[in-house]
């Protein structure tokens, strides 16, 4: 394997671990899950909204590699990917706004402004990932599309025996 090659994997491996580090920190931060409990989802939200950009990088750098490197595959899985994720992140944000709407509930009337501030960013964030990670899945779908196939190998000529040719049948 030459040095380049190296290089490109290991660029690989940084930006998965840029991109699964986040959500493993996420993870084991929820866990146990409480899916039925608002206040589970929310905070769930808030604390998976803090890695979000950490985890774009990791898509960036390896949509970026496939990209100047032709890895035509890569670029393909890349898109199915961002777009999931990009979906995914339009569904959070809308439950984020519902779940938060439901815990403004426990709120006092006089905090109802603070508690609306404060979650702000964490909407706009999500919507931001979501808006950027679905471009990138798009680019990344048009740059593998832009790219050639790759070709058929084509026959040996160097052989001794030559395949026999078609019969010639004169046209009338």
């Amino acid at each position: 394997m030459n040095a380049a090659r190296l290089h490109i994997a290991a660029a690989y491996g940084v930006a998965i671990l840029l991109i699964a580090a986040p959500f493993s920190e996420v993870l084991f931060s929820i866990l146990p899950m409480n899916l039925g409990a608002a206040m589970w989802r929310f905070s769930a939200v808030t604390v998976a909204s803090r890695g979000l950009l950490t985890s774009l990088t990791g898509f960036l750098i390896i949509s970026a590699i496939a990209a100047f490197m032709e890895h035509r595959r890569a670029l393909y899985v890349m898109a199915i990917i961002l777009i999931v994720y990009s979906l995914t992140l339009f569904i959070t944000s809308a439950t984020f706004v519902l779940d938060a709407l439901e815990m403004r509930t426990q709120v006092q009337p006089a905090n109802y402004h603070a508690y609306d501030f404060a979650n702000a960013p964490i909407l706009l964030k999500l919507l931001a990932a979501g808006l950027v990670t679905g471009l990138l899945g798009l680019g990344s779908k048009r740059s593998a599309d832009r790219m050639a196939a790759p070709r058929k190998k084509q026959p040996d000529n160097t052989s001794l025996v030559r395949p026999a040719e078609s019969p010639r049948v004169p046209i009338r």
